[in-house]
C-alpha cells in the first residue's frame, strides 16, 4: 500500500519541482516537506496542521489530496499505536506494581497485627490477668527508696512489673508476702483487689483495690 510520502514524492517528481521550489510555492518549511515525503510522523506537527500542509502540497502539485490524507491517517494510526503502546505497557506495569505493593503492605500490616496480638497474648503474661474486669487506678507517687510490701489475705492471681521488667506473675497463696523497692516505676495487677493488703515503708495503706473485681495500680518514684 502506497504511503503518504511515496504519493507526495511521486507527485513532486512528476511535476519536476525541487523541494526548495515546493517550499517557496507553499510557504512551508523545507524540513516539513522532507518529513512529509519521508513519512516522519514524529517530526510533523499536530494532525490538523499536517492535514492542512498535505492539502496545500497536493494543490501545488496538481494532485488530489484525499489519497494522501487517507495514507496519512493510516500512518498516524500505526504511529500512534507505536508511540502509545509502550506508554500503556509502562502504565500497566506501574499499576501492577502499585497493586502488588499495596497488597504486600496490607499483608505486612495484617501480619504485624497478628504478631502484636500474639506477643500481647502469649509472650506478655499479664494479658490473661488484664482480660478480667479490671479497675485501673491513677498513678501514685513514691518517695525514692520506698519499700512496698504486699500481703496476700486470700489466694489470687498477682503480677508485678517493676522498672520495666516482670518481677512476678502467677498465683499468690494466702499468707504470702512480697517486698519490692522500685527505682522508677512499679505496676501491680491482681485478679481480686481486696485480696492484697498494701504497706509502704511499714505503714498500712489498705487493700490493693475494691472487692469484687480486678485492679491495677501504678506507683512512680519521685526523684528528689
Amino acid at each position: 500500500m502506497t504511503t503518504m510520502g511515496e504519493l507526495l514524492r511521486g507527485g513532486r517528481d512528476r511535476s519536476g519541482m525541487t523541494v526548495e521550489e515546493v517550499a517557496d510555492a507553499t510557504n512551508m518549511p523545507r524540513d516539513t516537506i522532507i518529513a512529509l515525503e519521508q513519512d516522519d510522523i514524529a517530526v510533523l506537527p499536530e494532525a490538523p496542521f499536517t492535514r492542512g500542509f498535505i492539502r496545500i502540497y497536493s494543490r501545488v502539485l496538481g494532485m488530489p489530496a484525499e489519497p494522501v490524507l487517507e495514507a496519512y491517517s493510516r500512518a498516524l494510526g500505526v504511529q500512534q499505536y507505536v508511540l502509545d503502546e509502550p506508554v500503556r505497557q509502562l502504565r500497566r506495569r506501574r499499576v501492577t506494581r502499585l497493586v502488588a505493593g499495596v497488597f504486600a503492605l496490607v499483608l505486612f500490616v495484617i501480619g504485624l497485627g497478628s504478631v502484636i496480638v500474639f506477643a500481647t497474648q502469649v509472650i506478655n503474661p499479664e494479658t490473661q490477668l488484664h482480660a478480667v474486669n479490671m479497675e485501673v487506678q491513677r498513678v501514685e507517687q513514691l518517695r525514692e527508696g520506698s519499700v512496698v510490701e504486699f500481703y496476700a489475705l486470700r489466694p489470687c492471681e498477682f503480677e508485678v512489673l517493676i522498672d520495666g521488667r516482670l518481677g512476678f506473675n502467677g498465683n499468690i497463696s494466702a499468707g504470702s508476702r512480697q517486698e519490692w523497692v522500685p527505682q522508677s516505676e512499679m505496676r501491680v495487677t491482681a485478679s481480686e483487689g481486696n485480696a492484697i493488703e498494701v504497706r509502704i515503708d511499714g505503714q498500712k495503706t489498705g487493700a490493693l483495690g475494691p472487692r469484687g473485681g480486678g485492679v491495677q495500680r501504678t506507683w512512680r518514684v519521685l526523684i528528689q
